[in-house]
């Protein structure tokens, strides 16, 4: 079996979703009433939406926010809710086109598909929310993934038209000692004082830090990206040279820079396949709304937040900031997984 499309159609569906409920949120409770505890959602078969001639009622979206949210679904707010609601109409919308376009899974291609996703596939029911994200994401594979195509050109001329975006700023290379006591940071400093090039052996015999078995070494850092009482001492260091003994909330330190870079712009060849990666992610995106659009126009559809449990809230009342959820296409710019 072709396993490329399985990898790459992980672009098309929505693994986690980023929900936070923050203190004073409004909790859902009966269609049209204000949440709380006393409003425990009952399912009651009310026609949520109707797409291409198929009814969606009221246990489908709650079969869907089970499979979402687990079995505490009916914690969650009104902003919640009414995301996740827009979320699963745009999946069911894609599902049936996929499903009309002849896209589904033979047996192997169903059992291979859980044995992937951790599910087994003697237990795991072929419905719902699982054989929809399936759906779509065989079908992004075939029909939107194959129009994609970044050339070289395009890559160099973004490279040319975006050169701060490849700036690099001065490094340094650190490498430490971390002891828990100033006595035995003074022994050390001393042994340095004596023998320098003892550094990393000592950083394995005496530092309590992460990286003793490297030796002490951290890593490259540019300015900005460490504590300021220890930016202040180590971005002053020559190679070779061994700072003075930093105090901090984890111990006593002793640092040594190892080697320096410039700030310098980093050449095409080490960005291109990044560029290309950012440049194939806003192609996908167009491709994906025009599909978007086009279903829009071509499938009926028509939903019902009257009979919701919770109070809807359309996108133009909730900020891109406080929304928990993206659309379909947009967490699959992101590469969730189902």
């Amino acid at each position: 079996m072709n396993r490329s499309w399985f990898l790459f159609s992980l672009l098309a569906v929505p693994l986690a979703l980023l929900i936070s409920c923050g203190d004073g949120s409004t909790r859902p409770g009966k269609a049209g009433t204000p949440g709380g505890a006393e409003g425990a959602h009952v399912s009651n078969g009310r026609l949520l939406a109707r797409i291409g001639g198929e009814d969606l009622k009221e246990e489908d979206f709650t079969l869907y926010l089970k499979e979402t949210l687990g079995e505490n679904y009916r914690d969650f707010s009104d902003l919640i809710y009414s995301s996740l609601f827009d979320q699963y109409i745009e999946e069911v919308l894609f599902a049936s086109y996929a499903e009309k376009q002849g896209f589904d899974a033979e047996p192997r291609e169903r059992e291979f598909y859980l044995n992937e996703n951790g599910m087994d596939p003697k237990t795991t029911q072929w419905r719902g929310s699982l054989r929809r994200k399936y759906l779509i994401g065989k079908m992004t594979a075939k029909e939107v993934l194959p129009k994609i195509d970044v050339s070289e050109g395009e890559v160099r001329s973004f490279y040319n038209n975006n050169l701060e975006l490849f700036r690099k700023p001065a490094e340094i290379q650190l490498s430490q000692i971390i002891v828990s006591e100033e006595k035995g940071a003074l022994d050390v400093r001393a042994l340095l004082g004596q023998e320098p090039g003892r550094f990393s052996e000592l950083a394995r015999s005496r530092s309590i830090g992460p990286e003793r078995e490297k030796g002490g070494d951290m890593g490259f850092f540019s300015k900005g990206e460490l504590p300021q009482e220890i930016e202040n001492v180590v971005f002053t260091l020559n190679p070779g040279e061994i700072s003075p003994i930093v105090k901090s909330p984890y111990g006593y330190h002793l640092f040594m820079v190892t080697k320096r870079k410039n700030k310098r712009l980093m050449a095409l060849p080490y960005v291109a396949d990044s560029i290309r990666l950012k440049l194939k992610q806003q192609k996908y995106k167009a491709q994906w709304q025009a599909l978007k659009e086009e279903l829009n126009r071509k499938v009926e559809h028509e939903i019902f937040p009257e009979n919701l449990f919770f109070k809807y809230l359309p996108p133009q009342e909730r900020s891109r900031e406080d929304s928990p959820t993206s659309t379909v296409q947009e967490e699959g710019e992101k590469g969730g997984n189902p």
